[in-house]
């Protein structure tokens, strides 16, 4: 199968085809007017908390103040962002893990009890600094849904800088080409906290592309920590690429025998 990419970039707007033996695919458009906050990380202040409802509101410089659920804050002090738990915390980066992961088989073997918490005690506080990313763009009279469980998508690994474990795509069949992505993960010594997802595009990569795409982002999430370290909330500390951006970093393959674009 034959794969084009048609970029055109007018002024408010950039529109992408993806052609298959010349018929339309897939069609994508970003509009400067409607710019999405979606993978954008922000550092907010904790404005209230909201018990009733489970969630927090938190000022990120918008219209509206962010949304973020208090399950989804378990990771919210800056100073404490490379501290790596025993048991992993079920938020959205470990969330989208699970959908990796296979279920592990039952034992009789009963689990260590966890450490009893207050039932009052909650895990953020007003005017705290937090560091989250938009899940999902606001939408009418709602702000940004918000969380702590960072995650930042290369071309073929997502990395969880606060979610320290590591998963293989279900798209990936190949028993032997798990283990092989396995030992390849197995292999980043240079990463100090976090956990990656491979992802599909990563079948029969070499291990060399691999790791420098992990490298890259754990660099991306040290420039990110340091930003956020110096500004003061509420403050834009990372921007998701735009529309172009995206399409070279996960359509540009070895399928692909054109890309055009009308624009220098």
């Amino acid at each position: 199968m034959s794969k084009e990419i048609l970029v055109q970039v007018a002024q408010g707007e950039r529109r992408v085809a993806v052609l298959s033996d010349g018929k339309l695919d897939d069609f994508y458009i970003e509009l400067d007017r409607h710019q999405s906050m979606l993978g954008n990380i922000y550092k907010g202040k904790v404005e209230s908390i909201l018990p009733s409802i489970n969630g927090a509101f938190v000022n990120i410089g918008q219209e509206k103040n962010g949304f973020l659920y208090l399950t989804d804050a378990d990771n919210p002090f800056l100073n404490d962002i490379e501290k790596i738990d025993d048991e992993p915390q079920v938020g959205m980066g470990q969330k989208l893990l699970n959908m990796f992961l296979p279920k592990k088989p039952e034992t009789a073997v009963a689990a260590p009890a966890a450490p009893k918490k207050d039932k009052h005690e909650l895990p953020l506080k007003k005017d705290q600094e937090v560091l989250v990313q938009v899940v999902k763009d606001p939408f009418g009279t709602k702000g940004a849904r918000l969380t702590t469980h960072i995650s930042l998508a290369g071309r073929f690994v997502v990395y969880m800088p606060v979610d320290p474990h590591n998963g293989i795509s279900k798209k990936i069949e190949k028993p032997e080409e798990r283990q092989r992505l396995r030992e390849i993960l197995k292999s980043f010594t240079f990463v100090r906290s976090g956990g990656f997802i491979v992802r599909t595009a990563s079948v029969d990569i070499g291990e060399r592309e691999i790791t420098r795409d992990a490298k890259f982002l754990t660099a991306m999430w040290e420039k990110i920590r340091n930003l956020a370290k110096q500004k003061q909330p509420p403050a834009l500390v990372y921007k998701e690429y735009d529309l172009i951006w995206k399409v070279v970093r996960d359509l540009l393959k070895d399928e692909v025998g054109k890309l055009i674009i009308d624009s220098q």
